[in-house]
């Protein structure tokens, strides 16, 4: 039977999650280190007291692990709050809030993702590179093996991927992405970024340096993919046109059909359906599985040379930019 209350909860916690976040108070109490009253929680924040209080009270009913409450009253982090886990889930429910809070305009047609409503761009760069971090590291081991002289991240975010993998491998690191606004990592000499449209490599093509490159691409193939195959293949068209045999790393989420998210235990069913609800909202194609995957290759004409498993759910494919199998 439906428990009413809790759909109260779940809403109420992550907006009040939100702006505890937003207002300096989880900043705070991370670099105090020691229970501090609501009193000079607000008054350091310069919050409203009464209100900051019945906040995190409220928190610490409902999510102790996240926001504790000792005997005396004083508020602490709780052994939760710096958790991956937790913290992954807060920076992307940030990046999607405004979308939620638009799902009415959405829905009715009055408004556009894109145009009228977007992703927080510096919050969803925050929550991918938690979600990466494995996937980063396997990067880095796979492709050190091509010993390319430069990698090119396409959908770079803030570049935390491509650091990583060009410190790894020992090479030059490049970024593209059209999100301007997103926090880049701090400059360091072998690391360059370009605004440019993944989609449409032609335009930035000049700008990447001469010898052996590999593109990576990190949870973004999947956005060519709503309108069909279409897309994709169009895109990967583009790429073996102006990189003709160049390796890409395809790092994926494995995402589920219907009825597989049907048949997911309950906690992995609502995170699931929570990242490819999102999708549609924001005009990305649907995130697909392992078999789906292979098939899309075949038919973008593009060569599936390996897979690998990696955590904490994803699937990286090393493709060629060429035609056939391998």
């Amino acid at each position: 039977m439906l428990e009413s209350s809790k759909l109260l909860n779940f809403w109420a916690v992550m907006e009040t999650l939100h702006a505890l976040h937003k207002n300096g108070v989880f900043a705070y109490l991370e670099a105090a280190g020691s229970p501090r009253s609501s009193e000079v929680v607000s008054k350091h924040c310069d919050l409203a007291h009464l209100e900051t209080d019945a906040a995190l009270l409220f928190v610490s009913l409902m999510l102790p692990e996240v926001v504790g409450r000792n005997s005396e009253g004083l508020y602490h982090l709780g052994s939760a709050y710096m958790e991956r886990n937790f913290q992954n889930v807060l920076h992307f429910s940030l990046a999607y809030a405004p979308v939620v809070h638009g799902i009415g305009e959405l829905v009715s047609g009055s408004k556009k993702h894109g145009h009228d409503i977007h992703r927080d761009a510096a919050e969803l760069g925050r929550s991918s590179e938690l979600y990466a971090l494995d996937i980063a590291r396997d990067l880095a081991t796979l492709i050190a093996e091509e010993h390319p002289d430069a990698v090119v991240d396409l959908g770079c975010g803030s570049g935390h991927i491509v650091r990583k993998v060009a410190e790894r491998v020992g090479c030059v690191g490049i970024g593209v992405d059209m999100y301007e606004d997103a926090k880049r990592e701090e400059k360091v000499p072998s690391l360059s970024f370009i605004y440019g449209n993944v989609a449409n490599p032609a335009s930035w093509k000049a700008q990447v340096p001469p010898g052996k490159i590999v593109f990576i691409a990190s949870m973004v193939m999947h956005e060519f993919l709503l309108d069909g195959t279409k897309g994709l293949a169009e895109v990967f068209t583009r790429y073996k046109q102006q990189f003709p045999q160049t390796a890409m790393y395809i790092a994926e989420y494995n995402g589920y059909t219907e009825d597989e998210l049907e048949a997911l235990p309950d906690d992995e069913k609502y995170r699931a359906a929570v990242y490819q609800f999102m999708h549609p909202l924001t005009k990305q194609g649907t995130p697909r599985g392992p078999q789906a995957w292979r098939g899309l290759f075949s038919k973008c004409g593009v060569a599936l040379v390996g897979e690998f498993i990696s955590k904490p759910n994803a699937t990286i494919y090393n493709v060629r930019l060429q035609d056939g199998h391998v």
